[in-house]
Order: C-alpha cells, then structure tokens, then sequence
C-alpha cells in the first residue's frame, strides 16, 4: 500500500504534464455517509485515461464481469478501484451492506441477525424490521434489524423461536420508539426459555435504549411475550443470535 500511496504523490507532483495526458469526464458518484447512514448522491468532474503501475507491473482493473475499470483524478487525489488494487497487492476485499463497511485484509466477525438466521416460526402481532431504509427512531438515532411485538384487541404480541440448542446468547438494543404515545405507555417483555421464564426487560416512554445480552446456552425454544399495555412502542433492534 506505501509503494502505491507513494507512486500516487509523484503522479500530483507532475502537475500539469500529467493532466494533459487524460480525459476530463463527468460521473454520477454515490459517497457513502457514516455508518448507518444513508447514501447520497452528487455529480462531479474527474480525469481519466492514466495508467496504474506497481513495481513496473500495470494495474489491469477490471470488474467481476471483467469489464475494464479506469483510475480517476478529482481535485488533486487518484483514486482507483479498491478491489482491484487491493487484491493486486495480496489483500481481500470484504463489504458488510448492512454496515455500509469495506474490509481489507482481515474481515470482522460477521454479525448473525436474527433475521437471517433464524426467523419465529410462530407469531401474534409481530413485526419486523430490516435493512435500511426500514427503521425506527430511538432517542433520535435510527434503529433496524429487528422485530417488535404488538399488544392489541386485548391480545399479547408474541414469537416463537426454534433454537435447537445452536446458540449461546440473544443480544438487541431495546427501547422506546420515538413519537409513540408516551404517558402511561409501560410494557413489559418476559423471555421463555424452554417454557420458564427466564427474564422480564421493562419498557418505559422516557428510557434511553439500552443494550442486552441474555444467556441461551442448552436452550432448544424462546419465547418473547409482550404483556399490556403497549408493546408496539418498543423496538428489539440490531437483533442478533450469537
């Protein structure tokens, strides 16, 4: 990385000279926020048509289709195509879409949402909610991968999960969704475990959201109730099985 950080420095230095020998071109990029947030849009004019080496070997960039990819210039910086030149230097490319996170080299532990790895196989006023844009706001921030549990007609939202004895810890960050009837909005949820009540989390309109991990080990069913008065004020987000 330092040898094509350093054969970037002396591209700039050439000024003039090296700009003569490309394209001015207009693209339609799309920037990525911080994670979490949303993608935005923008159109700029960069440069292409210049060539990439790396200890005297020409960076072919090309995508998965092994259609040609160029190198740009916008104001002064090269950028070139991260897969490609990463793996040119010995490095594998990881995206996390969930996260909006690149990984280069070693990859971080791959969350397992309770979405995708194991959905309830029976449900009573249960809804859930994925990817971004699917969110809800807590204490201002946006919250998804997750389910929440509705208390309505005098009926307890609730979920049953298939566990199989796979997983070691249930962990979300649970609160109050904003703009919910606040008041006397209190709701508590009691998680089964094989039939037992294992733990009982308390809702409250004015709480922050707060992060739990509950033990699961040897457990093969759980069972998330919602008990009056209103459970879909409250939001199990970033619902992970582990």
């Amino acid at each position: 990385m330092k040898r094509l950080q350093a054969f970037i420095q002396r591209n700039k230095k050439e000024g003039k000279g090296f700009i003569a020998g490309v394209m001015a071109t207009v693209l339609v990029v799309t920037m990525i926020g911080p994670a979490g947030a949303a993608l935005t849009s923008k159109m700029i004019e960069v440069y292409t048509g210049m060539h990439i080496y790396v200890d005297n070997q020409e960076l072919k960039a090309k995508d998965n289709t092994g259609r040609p990819l160029e190198p740009i210039l916008y104001e002064g910086t090269t950028y070139v195509p991260l897969r490609a030149i990463s793996e040119f230097l010995g490095k594998a490319v990881d995206y996390d879409g969930t996260t909006q996170t690149v990984y280069i080299g070693q990859t971080a532990a791959k969350k397992q949402y309770m979405l995708d790895v194991c959905k309830p196989y029976q449900t009573t006023y249960y809804q859930e909610i994925n990817e971004l844009p699917d969110s809800r706001m807590m204490a201002g921030n946006a919250y998804t991968r997750g389910f929440i549990l509705g208390v309505k007609n005098h009926g307890n939202g609730s979920a049953l999960w298939n566990l199989n004895g796979q997983y070691s810890t249930f962990s979300f960050d649970f609160g109050h969704i904003d703009g919910a009837l606040a008041g006397d909005s209190k709701c508590n949820f009691e998680v089964y475990l094989d039939g037992k009540l294992a733990y009982t989390i308390e809702g409250t309109p004015e709480m922050l959201p707060q992060h739990y991990d509950l033990d699961l080990r040897g457990a093969l069913q759980m069972k998330v109730q919602a008990t009056p008065a209103y459970g879909d004020f409250y939001f199990f987000a970033n619902a992970e099985l582990k």
